[in-house]
């Protein structure tokens, strides 16, 4: 398990090294659920309602946030990253290490979903 969380750790660091794709993510993250704010308080706003469909403005926005999250934990870019190994030959250094390639993989999805949970957290605390 500390091998788990130093790859999380490595691959974290490995997306902070390239800056601006990384800035580029922690600016488009929250640009994203500032237009899904503005677009229900305008939606609420319209209607001169406080619900519709018994749903607030703040449920709907953490709702949206929400599928969004797990949308970001099931798809990702696993597969062709494994594919691309294989074609290139590097799979065969990711399998001499002394983890699971499952686990290397996984290791990279939670540092993506680290940032991105980071970088959306901080918008929805001004809801």
């Amino acid at each position: 398990m500390k091998l788990f969380f130093k790859m999380i750790k490595m691959n974290f660091r490995i997306m902070i090294y390239y800056k601006w794709g990384f800035l580029l993510t922690l600016f488009l993250v929250p640009i994203q659920m500032l237009v899904n704010i503005l677009l229900f308080n305008t939606l609420y706003a319209h209607n001169n309602t406080d619900y519709i469909m018994g749903y607030s403005v703040t449920q709907m926005v953490w709702y949206f946030v929400c599928v969004g999250f797990v949308f970001q934990c099931i798809w990702n870019f696993t597969d062709t990253r494994i594919s691309q190994r294989i074609l290139s030959g590097e799979l065969v250094v990711d399998l001499l290490k002394p983890i699971s390639l499952y686990k290397i993989e996984l290791s990279d999805a939670v540092a993506v979903l680290i940032i991105l949970f980071s970088a959306g957290f901080f918008e929805l605390s001004s809801c």
